[in-house]
């Protein structure tokens, strides 16, 4: 499995807000954004996953589906959990593409 991490995740305003959301430090949340990225890349292929908000919050911390939300990296609609720009970011496109920039 291969999943794309920016070396500037750390600092991003995304991460901050989360960060302050939560109480809890950046590094925790990138901990836990890599947990949640590797879960989709492996249960879904176009960055949907049938079932609820909820499912996030159990393989990080309760709150985290709704701080992601709230800073625009999660959808949760329909009975249906999106990760915006996943083919962007994950799988063996992604993966290429990345590769090819070095």
């Amino acid at each position: 499995m291969w999943i794309k991490i920016d070396t500037q995740l750390v600092t991003k305003p995304e991460v901050f807000q989360m960060s302050q959301f939560l109480q809890i430090s950046r590094a925790e949340i990138v901990g836990h954004l890599v947990s949640v990225w590797s879960w989709f890349d492996q249960n879904s292929e176009t960055g949907e996953i049938k079932g609820c908000c909820s499912m996030v919050d159990s393989i990080t911390r309760e709150g985290f589906a709704n701080a992601l939300v709230d800073c625009g990296w999660l959808l949760c609609q329909d009975n249906t959990i999106t990760l915006p720009n996943f083919t962007k970011h994950n799988g063996a496109t992604a993966k290429k593409r990345a590769q090819g920039q070095q």
